[in-house]
C-alpha cells in the first residue's frame, strides 16, 4: 500500500520538524508547494524528508482548492498511490503507527474523513509542548477534512476537493464519508503564542488582498482573528480559548479542557520558535502581480523552471503528465545514480568515519557567544582533510570560529598559520561595541591556549597588504553583510588564494536587514564548485583554487546532490549538539572566566539547572563511541533520516 500527503505551506520552519516526523512515519510520497515562503521552510523540507516532492508556487491569493485537485491526479494518475490525505502544517494523526493507520483508512470506501479535535499546548512558549503535553476538549470540532482513495477518485472523475479539504463535492449526495477515527485529527491552531499571532496576521492580509477570497469569504477566519488581535491585548487564558474553539471566536465561553490523551509517539522533534520570521518580512514578500489573471497559478521546480500553469478552468491529463514527468525526472536519473553509488561504495567506510564523521564531534577548545556554532563540526572536517597551511577569519568578534579553527590545527598537527583581522568596534549588522576588552581577552586567551594564532587590529584592506607572498588556503567572510561589502572583501581578498583555495561565506540564508551575503553567494555558486549548508543561518564553501578539490570525497559530494543532502543533514544534527556538549565540558574543567563565556555568565541558580540537565546526558554522552559505528553504518545507505538516527536518539535522551 503506497499513502501520499499534500501540504501547502509558507513559512512554517519553525513547526516543520515534528509534522516532518509525522509524515516520515506514515507516508510513501509527500507532496508539498511553497507559496513563496521567505523563511528556510523549503529547503528544510527537502533535507529531511526522503519522499518529498517540493513545488513554488506563484499566486496571487491562496489557490488551495485548485491545487489539492491537481495534485490528486498527479498522485493517483501518475504516482499511482492508493490513499492521498490533505494535511496542513499544524495537524497530526491521531495514530500511533503506519500499521495502525492502514488498518483503519482500508475500512472505509474510499472517501474517508476525520473531525479536527483542537489540542493547545500547555506550554505557549513552544518550547516544550510535546513534552508538556496539550490540552482539549471533550468532543471534537464539526469541522472535517478528507482523505481519498484512487478507487474513489476513479469512481467519480467529476469530484473536487473544496478550499480547506473539509470535504468532497460532484459525488451523488448518498455518498457519504467514512469517519476514520473517534479521537480526530489532531489540530494545532496555536502551535506556540508567537507563531499564531504572526500567522494570523499574515493570512488575513492574504484575504483581504484577494477579491475573490474576499468575495467568496474564504478564509474570513483569518481575518476576524486578526482583528480580535489588533483589539486586545490576549492573555494565556484567552489565547487557550482561541485555540480550543478555533475557528470560532468566544473568549466568554466557559470551556471544560481535559488533557488530551494521546503522546503524539512518532514525534522525535521540537518546535524552533528561533525560526519564526518577523511579519513584516513575510508581508513585504506578498505583493501581487498587476496585471495577472487573479486565479493564475504557476508551479515551479526546485531550479525555477515552470511546470504547470493555470488559469483556473480545468487541468488537463496532458499537463499533470508534463508534471509528473518533472517529478520523475528529479529522481530518475538511474545511471548518474548508479556510477555515484559505485563511486560511493569505492572509499573504504572506516576512513569516511575517521575522516569526514569523526571530526564532527570535535569540540573547540572554548565556545564564546556566537551565531557561527552551528558550523564549527565542518571546519574541522575541513582541517581534517584539506589541511590549510594558511586560515584567515574576515570577522572575529568573540572569536569562535578562530578558536575553532586553532583548536582544529592543534588536534591534527598541523603547521599553520591563522589570522583573525577586525577592528573590534562593530558594523551596522554586528551592532556597534567597545572592543578593547574583547580583543585583549581573547588575545590572551589565543596566547596561553595555541601558537601560530594571530590577531590583526584593523580593517580588511589594509590588512590585505600583509597576505601579498603568503598565499591562503581557507579564507573565512563574516563581516559586513550588505552584498557591496561582501562583494568587495571577496573581490579583493580572491587575488591572495592559493591553488587549493577555499571562501566560506556565513549568512547566505539571511535577507532581512539589508543583508546581502545570499545574493553574492548565488552568483558564485554557479561560477565555482560549492557545498551550501542551510542551518545556523547557512554557509556556503566555495571552492575556488584549481586544486581545492583534490580531496576525492569532497569533490564527490559536490557531484552528488543526494549524498550531499544526507551528509547536510548529518552535520546539522551534530551541530545542534555542539552548545550542550560544550557547557558539559566546562562543568567538569575548571571554567575559563573570559568574555562571552556563557558559563561564566550563569547564575548560580540557572547554573544548577544546567548541571542537572548535564548530568542527565552523561550517559549518552559515554556512548559516543558506539554512536559514531552506528552513523557510519547508517550513512552508507544516503538517507537524511537513517544517518540522523542515533543523533535525534542523543538529542531525546539530552530532553533536547
Amino acid at each position: 500500500m503506497r499513502i501520499a500527503s499534500f501540504t501547502m505551506f509558507k513559512n512554517e520552519e519553525a513547526i516543520l520538524g515534528p509534522f516532518c516526523d509525522q509524515l516520515d512515519e506514515f507516508f510513501d510520497v509527500s507532496f508539498f508547494v511553497d507559496h513563496a515562503s521567505v523563511d528556510g521552510s523549503a529547503l528544510f523540507v527537502e533535507d529531511r524528508l526522503k519522499g518529498a516532492q517540493v513545488f513554488k508556487l506563484v499566486a496571487d491569493g491562496y489557490p488551495q482548492a485548485e491545487l489539492a485537485n491537481i495534485f490528486s491526479k498527479l498522485a493517483f494518475e501518475i504516482f499511482e498511490v492508493d490513499f492521498l490525505f490533505f494535511l496542513d502544517c499544524d495537524e497530526y494523526l491521531p495514530f500511533a503507527s503506519r500499521s495502525e493507520f492502514e488498518k483503519e483508512i482500508v475500512k472505509g470506501k474510499g472517501y474517508l474523513n476525520m473531525n479536527w479535535r483542537n489540542v493547545v499546548p500547555i506550554n505557549l512558549d513552544g518550547v516544550d509542548s510535546f513534552t508538556e503535553g496539550f490540552v482539549t476538549l471533550p468532543k471534537p470540532s464539526k469541522y472535517t477534512k478528507v482523505g481519498i482513495s484512487r478507487k474513489f477518485y476513479r469512481s467519480y472523475p467529476e469530484m473536487t476537493i473544496t478550499q480547506g479539504y473539509h470535504t468532497v463535492i460532484g459525488i451523488p449526495s448518498n455518498v457519504h464519508p467514512y469517519n476514520i477515527s473517534s479521537i480526530g485529527l489532531l489540530h494545532m491552531p496555536i502551535p506556540f503564542r508567537e507563531k499564531y499571532l504572526n500567522k494570523m496576521g499574515a493570512s488575513a492580509k492574504v484575504v483581504r488582498d484577494s477579491k475573490f477570497l474576499h468575495e467568496n469569504r474564504l478564509g474570513v477566519h483569518w481575518v476576524e482573528h486578526d482583528d480580535l488581535i489588533k483589539r486586545r491585548n490576549l492573555t494565556d487564558g484567552d489565547l487557550n480559548n482561541i485555540g480550543l474553539l478555533y475557528p470560532e471566536i468566544d473568549l466568554k465561553a466557559k470551556t471544560k479542557p481535559t488533557r488530551l490523551d494521546f503522546n503524539f509517539p512518532y514525534v522525535r522533534s521540537r518546535f524552533d520558535p528561533g525560526k519564526l520570521i518577523e511579519i513584516s518580512s513575510e508581508i513585504a514578500d506578498s505583493k501581487s502581480v498587476s496585471g495577472r489573471n487573479r486565479r493564475e497559478l504557476t508551479l515551479l521546480d526546485r531550479s525555477g523552471n515552470a511546470v504547470l500553469v493555470s488559469d483556473g478552468g480545468v487541468i488537463s491529463k496532458i499537463s499533470v503528465e508534463n508534471l509528473g514527468k518533472n517529478v520523475m525526472g528529479r529522481e530518475s536519473k538511474s545511471e548518474q545514480a548508479a556510477v555515484n553509488r559505485t563511486k560511493v561504495d569505492s572509499f573504504d567506510p572506516d576512513e569516511i568515519q575517521d575522516r569526514y564523521i569523526a571530526p564532527l564531534f570535535s569540540l573547540p577548545r572554548k565556545l564564546p557567544l556566537t551565531a557561527w556554532g552551528g558550523h564549527i563540526p565542518f571546519l574541522f572536517v575541513l582541517f581534517r582533510n584539506l589541511k590549510p597551511a594558511c586560515y584567515v577569519d574576515l570577522g572575529v568578534h568573540f572569536g569562535a570560529s578562530l578558536i575553532a579553527a586553532a583548536t582544529a590545527a592543534q588536534s591534527y598537527d598541523l603547521k599553520a598559520d591563522l589570522w583573525g583581522v577586525d577592528t573590534w568596534e562593530g558594523d551596522d549588522h554586528a551592532g556597534r561595541y567597545e572592543g578593547d576588552k574583547i580583543h585583549d581577552d581573547l588575545q590572551a586567551f589565543l596566547d596561553r591556549s595555541f601558537s601560530g594564532v594571530h590577531l590583526i587590529r584593523s580593517t580588511f584592506d589594509e590588512a590585505r597588504a600583509q597576505f601579498e607572498g603568503r598565499p591562503v588556503d581557507l579564507l573565512h567572510i563574516d563581516g559586513l553583510h550588505t552584498y557591496e561589502a561582501v562583494k568587495h572583501d571577496y573581490e579583493h581578498w580572491l587575488p591572495v588564494l592559493s591553488d587549493k583555495g577555499v571562501v566560506m561565506f556565513h549568512d547566505i540564508s539571511v535577507r532581512e536587514r539589508d543583508f546581502g551575503v545570499w545574493r553574492l553567494w548565488d552568483e558564485l555558486k554557479q561560477k565555482f564548485p560549492s557545498l551550501e549548508f542551510t542551518h545556523s543561518h547557512g554557509l556556503g564553501v566555495l571552492f575556488v583554487g584549481s586544486n581545492s578539490l583534490s580531496d576525492p570525497y569532497l569533490r564527490l559530494m559536490v557531484e552528488d546532490a543526494r549524498l550531499f543532502s544526507a551528509y547536510r543533514a548529518t552535520v546539522s544534527q551534530i551541530a545542534e549538539l555542539l552548545p550542550l556538549r560544550s557547557a558539559y565540558l566546562a562543568t567538569e574543567v575548571p571554567v575559563e572566566q573570559d568574555v562571552a563565556s556563557p558559563v561564566g555568565r550563569t547564575g548560580e541558580g540557572d547554573a544548577q539547572d544546567v548541571r542537572r540537565q548535564l548530568t542527565d546526558a552523561q550517559w549518552a554522552l559515554q556512548h559516543y563511541k558506539n554512536q559514531l559505528q552506528t552513523i557510519r553504518q547508517h550513512y552508507e545507505g544516503s538517507t537524511s533520516w537513517r544517518v540522523s538516527a542515533p543523533l535525534r536518539y542523543l538529542k531525546r535522551l539530552m530532553g533536547k
